[in-house]
């Protein structure tokens, strides 16, 4: 049985959030040609489960998926040592798409992610 992907990164994300089991078996199936043998999916949701907490901006104000600010690429700058040599971080990044990546409906994808059975094997 073929399971079908999310249409975008940003709804993975959200679907990986409310059920981890549903992200991992799209990712063993998908992922593996042919699928993945019998245990790939119980692999598999182990470091989604520990990936959760950076599925989410650190700052909570920020809301949208994918959004990142010139604070942040600023604080990668510094981490780097690079003030010196890079001064403008806007060349690092657009947020022009972030509105269209949200554009769809997280309640549904949330309910079909909470409704995910296991394909049988």
């Amino acid at each position: 049985m073929m399971v079908e992907p999310p249409a975008r990164f940003s709804t993975t994300i959200v679907a990986c959030k409310a059920s981890p089991i549903s992200g991992a078996t799209v990712l063993a199936v998908l992922s593996v040609t042919p699928p993945g043998p019998k245990g790939t999916i119980k692999a598999v949701v182990t470091p989604i489960r520990k990936r959760m907490p950076l599925y989410s901006h650190y700052d909570k104000s920020v809301t949208e998926i994918g959004r990142t600010t010139a604070a942040e690429w600023a604080d990668e700058v510094e981490f780097m040592g690079l003030q010196e040599k890079i001064k403008d971080t806007s060349v690092f990044f657009t947020n022009d798409l972030i509105a269209e990546i949200n554009r769809f409906d997280r309640q549904a994808v949330i309910d079909a992610a909470r409704a995910f059975k296991i394909p049988a094997q």
